[in-house]
Parts: structure tokens; sequence; C-alpha cells
């Protein structure tokens, strides 16, 4: 479920998801939430728009990391993410 939501995000904002990673060490017993890699690639502008659209997830806590990469013909990106595991 969670790889999908950020993969469909990813389509509609014009990105190319590389690959989505939930912690599952930062489950613990009564945890609230799960920390999530999520790496992108394309064009600034279309990450932008990717921020966006993200923020309309409503189990999104929130982002610690954001980090920009130079590559052949396009920007990789890797976020770092909070997610509520209960509403």
């Amino acid at each position: 479920m969670i790889p999908d939501a950020f993969r469909e995000i990813a389509q509609m904002s014009g990105l190319q998801l590389v690959d989505v990673a939930p912690d599952l060490k930062t489950v613990v017993k009564g945890g609230e939430s799960l920390s999530v890699n999520v790496h992108l690639s394309g064009d600034f502008h279309d990450f932008r728009n990717f921020l966006i659209r993200m923020e309309q997830i409503p189990y999104l806590k929130h982002v610690e990391r954001v980090q920009i990469e130079p590559a052949e013909g396009v920007k990789e990106f890797r976020l770092k993410v909070w997610l509520a595991l209960e509403p």
C-alpha cells in the first residue's frame, strides 16, 4: 500500500519512482510512526509538484530529510518521511 501511494504521486508529478523502503526497525511495540525512504528521479520542477501532492497524504507526519543529487540528464531525489501508523 505504501509503495503504491508514492508511485501514484510520482506518476502524477512526472517523476520516476526508483525505490520505496519502509524501515521496519522504526516500528516498535506501541509505536505510532513508520520511517520510509523514498528514492525518485526526474526534473526539479516535477519534484516540487511531488512535494505538494505528498503533503495531501493524510497519514504523512513529517519529512525528515531531502537529498538532491545530480545524475545523468536528471536529478536524483531521496527523502526520509515519517508516516502515522494509526489515523
